[in-house]
């Protein structure tokens, strides 16, 4: 049998308003008060999953982004706002870690279990064995639940509930999937939690793989007829990669981006923000790495360097010395305690979602006008003929391989590329010594360079 909703009415409150389900069900994992950027992503994900449109959103790393997402995953689905969700991230692994936690969310919350006893008590009758739920039925009549563990799961059809049918799974951008379905059923909704890792971020090429599959596989999920939402939340780590693509409306339009950083507007009086951080810098050099002066600097004239400031959330962590010395006052000053122990371009790309445009990579911006300039007019290995001409070689050495480039440099500091390639290391293997790995690189240069100096 199963059990009688025990509060309809906390049931049917938290049902109508996200925040509150939220709050409601998992009061221990939204301990501070959403902001701006909280609100941006129940809406748009709300959104998404009702009219099928797509929407991109960047927002500060470490702000609560991923806990929200998670959250508002069980609101979807037990609002019945989606039937089918697929979970996204940029690696499988990732991926499977959003579904998990589902899973964990659905199976282990006392209050859901109160309120929600439709989805929740077949799921602990499981008791932990999924393989039992072939055998499970209510009234004589199976459920039809799946819960597994590294698959997929489907909530369990009982007499009355309008949650049979359930269905979710999850995949990672790192490999590319097609004609994704169960038993004939398709996705109605993807939500993509940080599309990329740090090193696919650094390659445009590997952006441009995920944005394809993005734009083809996932959204050719469904047929031109039907709509399928897609909601993807992300941090932008610099000028070109996907999440900079995405967010950018003028780049990819029908995402909708926005993006969000911890600083709205920035202090007036930036001057004495520098003099904070060289006090700070100054303090920890000389063995104070609390930067106590520098704390008692921003007291003095807090005024002045709080004025024109507007962060995204008031929020900061408070921390207290043994003695009761305050080492925090602020958003902002925690804002700046970041930068100082950075700098000012990584808290613009962790932060900020709005990293500097000069360091873009200019490789992607090649086109065929840009190479023509590019061309010396010299065949490959063809030496000008001209006085005072200086030959150099630079070589850009990984573990596996290295890149070089010989180059001729004219007496005016001019030079161009006469030669190019890829040295390989022969006696490199995977989990060498670092020791090891560098007579492997010695030995591949020693037999690699008097060729080049021929």
């Amino acid at each position: 049998m199963i059990p009688a909703v025990k509060n309809w009415n906390r049931r049917e409150r938290s049902l109508k308003d996200p925040e509150k389900f939220l709050l409601e069900y998992f009061p221990k994992k939204y301990t501070i008060t959403f902001g701006a950027h909280h609100y941006a992503m129940m809406d748009t994900l709300i959104e998404s999953a009702k009219y099928g449109s797509r929407q991109a959103t960047a927002a500060p790393r470490g702000c609560g982004k991923s806990e929200v997402f998670k959250g508002m995953l069980v609101f979807l689905a037990f609002a019945m706002l989606v039937r089918f969700p697929l979970l996204g991230a940029a690696t499988t692994k990732l991926g499977r870690r959003l579904y998990q936690d589902f899973r964990m969310k659905v199976a282990n919350n006392d209050l859901l279990l109160e309120d929600f006893p439709e989805i929740c008590h077949p799921v602990r009758e499981l008791n932990g064995a999924p393989q039992g739920a072939a055998r499970q039925h209510v009234n004589g009549q199976l459920t039809n639940i799946v819960w597994k563990a590294n698959d997929y799961l489907r909530f369990a059809d009982v007499p009355g509930s309008k949650y049979g049918g359930f269905k979710l799974s999850f995949f990672g951008l790192d490999s590319a999937f097609r004609g994704f379905n169960i038993d004939g059923d398709r996705p109605d909704f993807v939500g993509i939690d940080d599309p990329e890792t740090r090193e696919s971020a650094k390659s445009y090429d590997q952006g441009v793989d995920r944005e394809e599959i993005i734009d083809q596989d996932i959204s050719g999920l469904v047929s031109q007829e039907e709509t399928m939402g897609i909601a993807l939340l992300t941090t932008v780590q610099n000028c070109y990669c996907l999440s900079a693509r995405i967010t950018d409306r003028t780049i990819k339009p029908d995402f909708n981006g926005m993006r969000f950083g911890m600083i709205v507007q920035w202090p007036t009086n930036m001057g004495l923000w520098n003099d904070y951080i060289a006090i700070r810098h100054r303090d920890q050099a000389g063995g104070d790495r609390f930067g106590l002066s520098a704390v008692k600097f921003y007291l003095d004239n807090r005024a002045a360097m709080d004025e024109g400031v507007e962060m995204l959330t008031d929020h900061f962590v408070a921390i207290r010395l043994e003695d009761g010395t305050e080492l925090v006052h602020s958003a902002i000053q925690q804002a700046f305690n970041k930068i100082a122990s950075t700098s000012l371009e990584s808290y613009k790309k962790e932060y900020q979602n709005n990293p500097t445009p000069d360091e873009e990579d200019k490789a992607i911006k090649l086109t065929a006008a840009t190479v023509a300039n590019r061309i010396s007019g010299y065949e490959q290995n063809e030496i000008p003929d001209v006085d005072n001409v200086v030959i150099s070689m630079g070589l850009d050495m990984g573990d596996e391989y290295g890149h070089w480039a010989k180059i001729a440099w004219f007496g005016n500091a001019t030079g161009i590329i006469i030669d190019y390639g890829v040295m390989g290391i022969p006696t490199f293997a995977a989990g060498m010594e670092k020791k090891a790995r560098q007579i492997a690189m010695l030995k591949a240069l020693r037999a690699f360079c008097p060729s080049m100096m021929e």
